[in-house]
């Protein structure tokens, strides 16, 4: 064909032709567009029987951890141990799981296992609070409420909160987290290592502090006066004592009274996967 044209069929063309080519290209496009949808991008659609991941049906999402995959996309073949890798995700429970083979099948992904504890830093946006995806909870306490967890109508251990173990109220000082073996284990003093998720009470063992002098000596304002013993040396005695709420020597820092020993920490919310 010439670029002035010269070639060009000028015949009139059959309607029911023209038609027909037209709806033959719009087939050929929707199957393309198909079969783009079918390999880059994920579809919401609804389950297919079974759960079975197959083309034009459910591609990635599905309702219930239940209703996983056992077929490739071609929805005929089983998935095998060359299929590991292949995800998908699940909307009732808000996670992305992956094909771990024929032995562990289904697990998720990049996730800790369900029962793991974890701080959260659940106020890093200031005045809104972080929200947990629905597989996590807070450890308050509650008892979980999923049909879908393996844990579901257990109680949650309550590490948020002292005044359920002691605590006065309106402390929420918490809990610190202490290793164990579990039950069975060896622990100190070769006692049987306690089970996952009971308490220690707090502790701090009773003793007296020495006190070396040999004159009698007032201790200021707010404090106990220590007296020399009724006998013994009079050099270089010792003797014991204490001192009252903010006693101070009066050449150093007054001293620091609460109502707990405890190290130098953060606050966090201590919280747990239960699916």
């Amino acid at each position: 064909m010439a670029v002035d044209g010269t070639g060009w069929d000028t015949s009139t063309p059959d309607p029911s032709d023209l038609i027909k080519d037209g709806a033959n290209q719009i087939t050929d496009l929707r199957k393309g567009v198909e079969t783009r949808v079918n390999k880059e991008h994920v579809t919401l659609a609804a389950n297919s029987a079974g759960g079975e991941h197959k083309e034009g049906s459910a591609k990635a999402y599905y309702d219930t951890l239940a209703n996983q995959p056992t077929l490739r996309p071609d929805g005929t073949t089983t998935l095998t141990d060359a299929d590991q890798g292949r995800p998908f995700y699940a909307s009732d429970t808000n996670e992305l799981r992956m094909y771990r083979g024929t032995t562990d099948g289904w697990e998720g992904l990049g996730i800790v296992p369900v029962g793991a504890i974890v701080a959260w830093h659940k106020d890093i946006d200031g005045a809104t609070p972080l929200v947990l995806p629905d597989s996590w909870v807070e450890c308050n306490g509650g008892t979980v409420s999923n049909a879908a967890s393996p844990i579901n109508g257990k109680t949650i251990p309550d590490l948020n909160d002292d005044t359920a173990y002691g605590g006065s109220a309106g402390q929420v000082a918490g809990a610190y987290i202490r290793g164990t073996q579990g039950g069975g284990g060896v622990w100190t003093e070769a006692k049987a290592a306690p089970d996952t998720g009971t308490f220690h009470d707090d502790a701090l063992q009773g003793h007296d502090h020495l006190i070396y002098r040999n004159n009698n000596v007032d201790l200021g304002t707010g404090g106990d006066d220590v007296f020399m013993p009724s006998t013994g040396p009079s050099a270089a005695a010792t003797t014991t004592g204490g001192m009252k709420d903010g006693a101070d020597a009066g050449t150093g820092d007054p001293v620091r009274f609460t109502d707990e020993t405890r190290p130098y920490s953060v606050h966090m919310v201590w919280i747990m996967r239960i699916i």
